[in-house]
């Protein structure tokens, strides 16, 4: 790549950064956004109502906002994909397409788009479009949500560049000057992910490590374990974001999604085997931290993102039995009908902000406003567990759900 003088203070960052990512992928144009949601937002823009949208079953939550624009968001397994039906596809979305898939949706006139989040510098593989979700893995670090689109045929620039809002200057520049080392990076994050997954095969008490993506290299790692609250007990793996030089990981079902860094592998495995360790040797009857969700309970662990100040529930900051009462015990006909028409709602709100259920309301919050029904922001801030901000983001939501129950 080029070096740009990093003292100019009125350089174009942008620019550069732009022309930078569509020379790494052997593109056309390459745009960035201000985020992620900004990125799919451009991309939106693509379909229109009455179109199909394929897409792989690990895509972001967020792709299914557009069935409310009237466009048809279908996920189905990876594999599957290329024997779909393609009739009145727009677009398929996937992180990896095979020479089938390329070759059908070729055939329905479709677009190919794949998500390159965790493999920069792989190529367009055959697809129309490349999408960056954040820029972890671009700068090393988690505290940047810079997004990016890039194209092979410039002739998609123009209708994505219209609606995008696009990063600051200092965003740009902070992942411009991290490229020059991005490929010893994935190099090393990439050759610690391939020992690791090889050597957690092997331990008792995991059912299965593998690496995100065997035909390509790339530095996460797929694990599966017998006691998935064993993770919280790990030290090391504390990044924020998934591809960032400081190695984390994020629950997805039952399995966990271990992103390697730079650290010593010696070290992560050590981390890692006393972590498996670790559950077998608690003192027995202690009871563990755990939050409530709707398969029961789960460990702290378990939870990727944290209340906000003054929201927090009680049971997250201190040990408490995992028997867990049912909220709805005692309930009338009409209050269960409310609660499970209010879960229903924090459920799809939870996937389409991509947070855990509990960051948007628990049972016990959702079922104490189904007894209580307030009828007013007032009073829907007097329930135990919706604070000042809870109330500010959902509030008027939820008066709507409740009204459209009725009584």
């Amino acid at each position: 790549m080029t070096y740009p003088n990093f003292t100019l203070q009125d350089a174009p960052w942008r620019t550069h950064l732009e022309a930078e990512l569509a020379r790494l992928e052997g593109a056309a144009f390459a745009l960035t956004f201000v985020n992620g949601a900004a990125a799919l937002l451009a991309l939106a823009g693509l379909v229109r109502p009455g179109e199909r949208v394929l897409v792989s079953e690990d895509a972001p939550g967020l792709l299914d906002a557009w069935n409310d624009a009237g466009v048809a968001v279908e996920r189905l397994p990876l594999e599957d994909l290329a024997q779909a039906d393609m009739s009145g596809v727009k677009m398929v979305w996937t992180p990896e397409a095979s020479s089938e898939l390329r070759t059908a949706t070729r055939s329905a006139g479709a677009l190919l788009v794949l998500d390159s989040t965790h493999q920069p510098g792989a190529g367009l593989r055959g697809a129309d479009l490349l999408v960056y979700g954040h820029a972890a893995q671009l700068s090393g670090h988690g505290d940047l949500e810079l997004a990016c689109l890039i194209g092979s045929d410039d002739v998609l620039r123009a209708p994505l560049e219209g609606s995008r809002f696009a990063p600051g200057e200092l965003e740009s520049l902070l992942v411009l000057r991290a490229l020059p080392t991005l490929q010893l990076r994935l190099e090393r994050q990439q050759s610690s992910a391939a020992q690791l997954a090889a050597r957690l095969a092997e331990l008792p008490g995991v059912r299965a490590a593998r690496l995100e993506d065997p035909h390509h290299p790339i530095s996460l790692i797929h694990l599966e374990l017998d006691d998935l609250g064993r993770l919280h007990h790990l030290r090391m793996f504390r990044g924020a974001a998934l591809g960032c030089t400081t190695s984390g990981y994020r629950l997805q079902g039952n399995r966990a999604l271990l992103s390697i860094g730079l650290e010593d592998p010696e070290e992560l495995m050590s981390d890692l085997e006393a972590a498996l360790r670790s559950a077998e040797e608690l003192p027995a009857g202690e009871p563990e931290v755990v939050v409530e969700t709707d398969e029961g309970t789960e460990t702290r662990a378990d939870v990727e993102a944290r209340p906000e100040p003054g929201d927090a529930e009680p049971s997250i900051l201190m040990p408490v039995v995992t028997a867990r009462q049912d909220p709805t015990e005692g309930m009338s006909d009409p209050e269960r009908q409310r609660y499970e028409q209010l879960r229903d709602w924090r459920n799809a709100e939870a996937r389409r902000l991509e947070v855990s259920r509990f960051i948007v309301a628990s049972n016990a919050t959702l079922a104490d406003i189904a007894r209580q029904r307030p009828r007013s922001l007032e009073e829907l801030q007097a329930v135990k567990g919706m604070g000042p901000e809870r109330v500010r983001r959902y509030g008027q939501a939820i008066l709507d759900v409740l009204r459209g129950v009725g009584a």
